[in-house]
């Protein structure tokens, strides 16, 4: 195939956020499954250290277990291949235990229909987008080590035998006729015609925005935090005057996050969650809650940036009389663009909207 021209949609994405992404193509090799037991061993060790660090002692230690052919079995040809990944083993075995389920990755089965094995996986969620990373694995063994951690079925590892970067596959085609997307700083544009030589236009908004930032709050506590939204919500969508009230979306950085807010309404809310006013969305598979129909007043959605990125929720006429829908970020976004990303679910199409920031000193 020609590689004559291209255009590049969600530019954002693709070129700044993942630009240094890479796409491997890898493949087994022979005997691979004999350092299942090495990497239990290594695993085992780790745990029960009580202050485990990679110093010349541990690492010494390590290489003469594997010596000993009596302890672990590694075939000879496999032998260089160990000695030259034990130290990437040993820092990705501690860096396991710094990852977190709901927060780095989920354990679920594949959801996506592309396998036949029901087995609970290790899935990768993407920092930026919350989207599922069902195909994708942590190099170095730190991906095996997960599944040691979470009890999951091994995998082996892989060699990686081609790979390229977004940013250099897309180099390769002779003419970027266009790209479109959400560059938030002029820091980013000009990166983009340095590196793309490709120029740019802003694009206004097909009517007057009306949307309407409050005044951000960053509080000390995270149970201060947690208050501070619940109050968010009970002024949004419980307000004292009932022809005010309206509905909101409450973005959290990780599903961890979102079902710690969730639980907390249970207690605090609980005439929300039984009258099934809040829902989550957490997870590709989920279907969102109000896709292709209205969303009235008095709902409250607690979502990752999944819900960030191209969600068009269209909203009712009643709550188009009452102020539009209500945005809450509880986390500070790594760049600019997801912050308007996700306040851009609001005021949408000339509708009116609010948003604001709730954060708390971690």
């Amino acid at each position: 195939r020609k590689l004559d021209f291209v255009i590049v949609d969600e530019v954002d994405c693709m070129l700044l956020d993942r630009g240094s992404n890479t796409l491997y193509l890898s493949h087994d090799i022979p005997g691979m499954e004999m350092l299942e037991s090495l990497y239990v061993f290594i695993w085992e060790k780790i745990q029960k250290s009580e202050n485990p660090a990679l110093n010349p002692k541990l690492i010494f230690f390590f290489r003469k277990v594997i010596e000993r052919e009596r302890h672990i079995r590694i075939p000879v040809h496999l032998l260089p291949f160990v000695d030259r990944h034990l130290d990437t083993w040993l820092a990705n075995a501690l860096r396991a235990l710094e990852l977190n389920q709901d927060e780095d990755y989920v354990i679920d089965q594949d959801r996506t229909d592309t396998s036949p094995d029901l087995n609970p996986q290790v899935i990768i969620i993407d920092p930026d987008t919350g989207t599922d990373q069902t195909t994708s694995q942590w190099d170095g063994a730190l991906h095996q080590f997960i599944q040691l951690k979470e009890g999951c079925k091994l995998t082996l590892q892989s060699l990686k035998a081609v790979f390229i970067s977004n940013k250099v596959y897309i180099k390769k085609y002779d003419r970027l006729a266009g790209v479109s997307g959400t560059l938030g700083s002029l820091k980013e544009r000009k990166y983009m015609k340095e590196s793309y030589r490709c120029d740019y236009v802003s694009i206004p908004t097909a009517f007057p925005k009306r949307f309407r930032f409050k005044t951000p709050k960053v509080l000390k506590t995270k149970e201060i935090w947690l208050s501070s939204i619940v109050n968010e919500i009970r002024e949004t969508v419980l307000p004292a005057n009932e022809k005010e009230a309206r509905s909101i979306v409450i973005f959290c950085q990780t599903i961890k996050d979102v079902n710690i807010v969730h639980n907390y309404l249970k207690i605090n809310l609980p005439k929300l969650i039984g009258d099934n006013k809040v829902h989550r969305y957490t997870r590709d598979y989920e279907q969102f809650a109000f896709e292709g129909k209205q969303l009235e007043i008095g709902h409250v959605i607690i979502a990752t940036n999944l819900a960030g990125r191209g969600t068009d929720i269209k909203i009712s006429d009643k709550l188009l009389e009452n102020g539009g829908l209500h945005i809450c970020l509880t986390y500070l976004p790594q760049n600019e663009r997801i912050t308007e990303q996700a306040m851009g679910r609001s005021g949408r199409k000339g509708a009116p909207g609010s948003g604001i920031l709730i954060l708390f000193q971690a």
